[in-house]
């Protein structure tokens, strides 16, 4: 049941940035900014696998399995990918995603929202 609010409540996050983001573009890149730090790279990509893992354990158990089971394997990986870039790429990449402009950043924002929106209907 934990696991449950953990899901909706990641999903209702991912729903509340997506509308800040979505209104206040500039929002993402303070976001994206300050995952930039050395230990905050780390700390992410351990809490990406944390979330993967999570996500992989109830995924059977919801709605919408086959989706909440890609999100973890997508999220394990993209841990993986970040321990392996380190922070020096991963600045990198950052900064050339801070490079476009608002209307590609809106349109990920309306992409956190799809998914946040998923991930609450699947639990």
């Amino acid at each position: 049941m934990a696991e449950f609010i953990v899901i909706k409540l990641f999903g209702i996050a991912m729903v509340s940035a997506g509308v800040v983001f979505l209104i206040i573009p500039d929002a993402i890149k303070k976001y994206l900014t300050y995952w930039t730090k050395a230990k905050r790279v780390y700390t992410g990509a351990g809490l990406s696998v944390l979330a993967g893992i999570i996500f992989l354990l109830v995924a059977s158990q919801c709605k919408l399995a086959w989706f909440v089971a890609l999100l973890g394997i997508w999220a394990i990986v993209k841990g993986i990918i970040l321990f392996v870039l380190g922070p020096k790429k991963f600045t990198s990449k950052v900064n050339w995603c801070l490079s476009k402009p608002p209307g590609v950043l809106r349109m990920m924002a309306v992409l956190a929202l799809v998914i946040g929106t998923m991930l609450v209907c699947s639990v």
